[in-house]
This record gives structure tokens, C-alpha cells and sequence, in this order.
């Protein structure tokens, strides 16, 4: 069965940037002949890239070696005047949303949720989470919690001992490294905080809720140790606005697709980024990319990822032909069912 659309879009060019030049995508059908040689080329290339069709309505069928998956290109999301970056974001949510489906469960779970994470809490969390793992981070950040419940003991104790408050401060998050330059970051800003607010109250960030974005960048951006990231993350996982936050997977695996320069630091990825991934999927999209930058050992920095598969094997990574697939679809190639070879992801 053939799905018939006609669009005009713009076109990226190989070095990334936008073209005035357009396309019409005419038709996605089958086409027998590219299930054969994409099949035999995964194959041929140790089951590590996946085939350039790749995309979500996928059905699990059984296989004497590995997992097959039958898959259908999904072009929903493609409709008059997408811009040509736009289809490779969506692609690329919908085909990781495939491989690490507990991301897309988690973040509906989250946005589901009425019981919000406390603004200050997130900003404290994420101080944390530079230069460090996950697990790191939840273990140093749960250490803190069980030593000061409230943020108002803690104020409580600098009041009292400044120095033996600043050093409990310290064991809790000792785990997660750098422990006395966070110890700073983190006493100042609940110390501030406090300062704002009347003697004797619990501090909180609470009131950002109200704010604009950026009225919020620009209240946390002047605190020591809060950057880009930081705020990004109060944005999005705190206060669920559209944000896109940039950690060292997003920006490893943006610059490998070339959706920025190869030079962009953090804070040049993520203005770019954030003006032209679509706000629905940016929550997604970013979650994904953090996971997958853990497991695949195409996207892993050094090609070492922190959890590859337990059986030894290497995942097919769905974003290795990425441009491909989008190219073939903005130059109405025939794209159809296609036998695609994934390894399972644990």
C-alpha cells in the first residue's frame, strides 16, 4: 500500500545548512528490492547500522538467531512545508522511541504526573549531575536529602556552624566528585534563596512557576555553578516547559548527525537546537538521546558506551543512515516493508 504526499520543503544541504531550493516527495510504497540489499548490507556490516527505512509500527516476528523486526515508514508527521531538518528530528524520536521504549513510557509518566519535582530541588540536582553518572548523581543528591530533609536545617546550621554545616554538605555529595566547589555552588544558592524570602520559611524556588522563561534564565544564570544546562533541565523536567537541554551525549551526537557545526560548544548547540527542534518532541528527543549516547557504541564517545547490551552484541543504531533516510524520503524514493536486524538493547 502506497502513501501519496505532495510537499514543498526546504532542503539541507551536505555541509547542514538550509537551501531556498525545494523538493516534493511524492509517494512512499514498497519496494522489495531495497528489504533485500539493506538486509544484506546490515548483515554484512556486523548487525551495527540499520537500514535507512527505519521508523515507528514496528511488529516483533520470531527468528531462530536474533530479533527481526517488520517495519512500515510512518510518514504522519510529514506535512505541507516541514522544514527538512524537522523530518530527521521527528525520524529520529520515532525510530529511538522504538529501540528504548522506557524513555517514552518514563516522560508520559512524568508529564501525567500532578506530583511536580520542587524547582529547587531540580536546580540542586542537576549542580550535581556535571561531570558525573547518573547513578552518581541520584546517590549524592539522595546522601543530601537524608542529611537536610529541608533546606531550611540546613539554613538553620550555617546560622549556627558555617563551617561544620558546609562540611556535612560536602560527605553527602562526596560521592559525585568535585565535592567542595559543589559544596559552594549549593550553600550559596540555598543562602540566597533564603535571604529573599521571610526569616524562618522553608526556601523555595516555587515562585518561578509564575515567571517567563526568560525572567527564569535570567534569575538563575546569575548564581555560580548554574549554567545553560542547569536551567534547561528546571525548565523542561521541573516546570515542563519546552526546553532543550545540551549534556555531553546531546551535543556528541548532534554534531555526529551535523545538526550543528562541529565546533559548537554547549552553549552555541543549544541556541541553535532550541530554535528549530519542534517543542513537542523536545523533551523526548533529548531523553533519548541521553540513553541511547549510554548503550549504543556507534554514538558512545570512543565507541565505549557506559551500558553496552549484557550479551557482548552492539545494538543496530537507527540514527547511523539518518540523512539517508530523510534524503530518500525528500527525493520521493520508493521506501516500503523492510526486514531489519536489531540486537536486543539489554
Amino acid at each position: 500500500m502506497s502513501t501519496r504526499s505532495r510537499k514543498k520543503q526546504k532542503v539541507v544541504t551536505p555541509d547542514g545548512a538550509y537551501s531556498n531550493s525545494t523538493v516534493k516527495v511524492d509517494y512512499v510504497e514498497s519496494s522489495s528490492h531495497l528489504s533485500r540489499s539493506r538486509s544484506k548490507r546490515c548483515k554484512q556490516e556486523n548487525d551495527v547500522i540499520l537500514p535507512d527505512a527505519v521508523t515507528s509500527g514496528m511488529e516483533q516476528v520470531t527468528s531462530t538467531s536474533m530479533p527481526v523486526i517488520k517495519t512500515e515508514w510512518d510518514v504522519s508527521f510529514v506535512h505541507e512545508e516541514v522544514p527538512a531538518r524537522e523530518i530527521e528530528f521527528s525520524i529520529a524520536t520515532k525510530s529511538l522511541g522504538d529501540l528504548h521504549p522506557m524513555v517514552i513510557e518514563e516522560n508520559e509518566e512524568r508529564r501525567k504526573s500532578s506530583d511536580r519535582e520542587k524547582v529547587l530541588d531540580m536546580a540542586v540536582s542537576t549542580m550535581l549531575s556535571q561531570n558525573t553518572t547518573a547513578r552518581l548523581t541520584r546517590k549524592a543528591f539522595s546522601n543530601l536529602k537524608s542529611t537536610y530533609p529541608c533546606w531550611l536545617n540546613l539554613i538553620n546550621e550555617l546560622k549556627g556552624d558555617d563551617k561544620e554545616a558546609r562540611k556535612k554538605v560536602e560527605d553527602a555529595i562526596q560521592i559525585a566528585g568535585l565535592a567542595s566547589k559543589r559544596t559552594e555552588f549549593i550553600v550559596n544558592l540555598i543562602k540566597t534563596v533564603a535571604e529573599g524570602q521571610e526569616e524562618g520559611t522553608e526556601p523555595t524556588l516555587e515562585h518561578l512557576r509564575n515567571l517567563s522563561d526568560e525572567e527564569i534564565k535570567s534569575y538563575l544564570g546569575k548564581f555560580k555553578g548554574i549554567g545553560p544546562k542547569t536551567i534547561s533541565c528546571v525548565l523542561l523536567f521541573s516546570l515542563l516547559r519546552p526546553d532543550f537541554p545540551v549534556d555531553t551525549h546531546v551535543l556528541r551526537i548532534s554534531k555526529k548527525l551535523k545538526w550543528i557545526p562541529s565546533n559548537f560548544s554547549r552553549e552555541q548547540a543549544y541556541d541553535l537546537l532550541n530554535s528549530v527542534i519542534p517543542d513537542d518532541i523536545k523533551m523526548d528527543l533529548h531523553c533519548l538521546l541521553v540513553t541511547h549516547g549510554k548503550h549504543c557504541h556507534a554514538c558512545a564517545a570512543r565507541g565505549k558506551p557506559q551500558f553496552p547490551p549484557k550479551d557482548g552484541s552492539k545494538l543496530c543504531c537507527p540514527l547511523v543512515n539518518l540523512r539517508s533516510q530523510a534524503e530518500l524520503l525528500r527525493k520521493g524514493k520508493k521506501l516500503q516493508q523492510v526486514d531489519i536486524v536489531v540486537k536486543k538493547e539489554f
